[in-house]
């Protein structure tokens, strides 16, 4: 094989493993898309000469009997197509950028829910089982009401209606 041959296309199966490889690792993924990109907008500024050159060729080509506005007229639709190729190119460019911070973004968040979910199934245990605490000691054991037997443990005089339970209780 001679240095001037190309090397042999890859096979699709063996392009498809690459891109699946590609595609599993968020750097690798951001790497090619931003090769990519490069590609692209190398290729944007190559159209963008080319339809500067283009506009000026045909804004040139003028036919004897034409007032002097009917090549302008005439390039339109072409300039038109040309712009809009250009316009798509960008937006392109932009997109590659775009999914290459959210391929990112993913990464990370995946990277991030099995400790969100160990927090939330922790949170969620302690919610269903609170620990239980001893209730705090009393600071005169002797006196309080609620110890008392009786009926109206709790009261310090028997209320006859609801009215006479005051604020505290009520």
């Amino acid at each position: 094989m001679k240095s001037t041959d190309k090397a042999p296309a890859p096979t699709p199966e063996a392009r498809a493993a690459w891109l699946r490889r590609v595609a599993a690792d968020p750097d690798e993924c951001a790497a090619y898309m931003a090769s990519v990109q490069r590609n692209l907008l190398c290729v944007s500024a190559d159209m963008s000469a080319l339809a500067r050159e283009i506009r000026v060729r045909l804004r040139g080509d003028h036919i004897e009997g034409d007032r002097f506005w009917d090549a302008r007229w005439r390039a339109r639709p072409v300039e038109g197509a040309m712009g809009d190729i250009l316009e798509h190119f960008d937006a392109l460019a932009d997109a590659l950028e775009k999914t290459a911070r959210k391929r990112r973004a993913y990464a990370e968040k995946m990277h991030d829910i099995p400790e969100k979910r160990r927090a939330r199934a922790l949170a969620r245990e302690r919610k269903n089982n609170p620990a239980l605490r001893p209730a705090p000691p009393l600071a005169n054991p002797g006196n309080d009401p609620r110890l008392q037997s009786g009926g109206n443990a709790g009261y310090a005089a028997s209320p006859s209606s609801l009215y006479d339970l005051g604020r505290e209780s009520a």
